[in-house]
């Protein structure tokens, strides 16, 4: 998105009330998952992260890894 001079908030432009999160891709390869581009029609800059996420905590962990970017107060 930053590359093509968007700003995060356009991510979520059709979902108001709604937040926005991040993680690295290095964070979540650290916890064993797989990360890849998934564009879609409304989200060009939409990625995937897979791999198992009940074990061993991983789901936690990405959780305690992200970082709001947009709040969902903000977005209304």
């Amino acid at each position: 998105m930053a590359r093509n001079g968007r700003p995060p908030a356009d991510a979520i432009r059709n979902y108001a009330g709604y937040g926005l999160a991040a993680i690295t891709a290095a964070h979540a390869r650290s916890l064993n998952q797989a990360v890849a581009r998934d564009p879609q029609p409304e989200e060009p800059a939409h990625g995937v992260v897979y791999g198992q996420k009940k074990r061993a905590g991983v789901g936690g962990k990405l959780r305690d890894g992200a970082v709001w970017v947009v709040t969902p107060l903000q977005s209304i």
